[in-house]
C-alpha cells in the first residue's frame, strides 16, 4: 500500500501497500513541534508533498504582498516501522513595515538524519511607500 503525507504549510504522505493499488493519505499542519511518523506495516513507498508556509504582510502604508511557500513532491522507498521526523513551517507574522518570512517544512529519517524533502517558506511583504524622518 502507498500512503501520502502533506505539510501545510503542510505535508501529505501517500502510503502505498505492496502488491495493491490502495493508498491512504495523512495531512500534517503546523504545531510548533517535530512530529514522529512511523511507517505502517505493509508500506514500502510513500509520496510526500511538502509546502512551506507563506510569509507575513507589512501592514503600514502601502505594504507589498507576502510570498507563498515553495511546494515540492517526491516518491520515497521506506521500511515498515521506520520513523520519519516531520516539521511543518509556521506562517510569517504580519508586521509594521515588513512582514516576517514563513517557515520551511521538512521530512527526514530519524535514525540516519537523512533529509527526504524540504520546502522553503515564502518571503515577508514589505512597505513600498516612502517615509520621512
Amino acid at each position: 500500500m502507498k500512503q501520502n503525507l502533506l505539510l501545510k504549510s503542510y505535508l501529505i504522505i501517500f502510503l502505498f501497500m505492496q502488491g495493491t493499488f490502495a493508498y491512504t493519505q495523512e495531512t500534517f499542519e503546523y504545531t510548533g513541534e517535530i512530529v514522529d511518523y512511523v511507517v505502517p506495516d505493509g508500506v514500502s513507498n510513500i509520496r510526500i508533498t511538502a509546502v512551506g508556509a507563506a510569509g507575513g504582510v507589512g501592514v503600514t502604508g502601502e505594504a507589498g504582498a507576502a510570498g507563498d511557500g515553495a511546494s515540492i513532491a517526491g516518491d520515497f522507498i521506506v521500511v515498515p516501522g521506520q520513523t520519519l521526523k516531520i516539521l511543518v513551517g509556521e506562517k510569517g507574522n504580519d508586521g509594521g513595515y515588513v512582514g516576517a518570512g514563513g517557515g520551511g517544512s521538512f521530512v527526514w529519517i530519524d535514525d540516519t538524519e537523512e533529509l527526504l524533502i524540504a520546502a522553503g517558506g515564502g518571503g515577508g511583504g514589505g512597505n513600498t511607500s516612502e517615509f520621512e524622518d
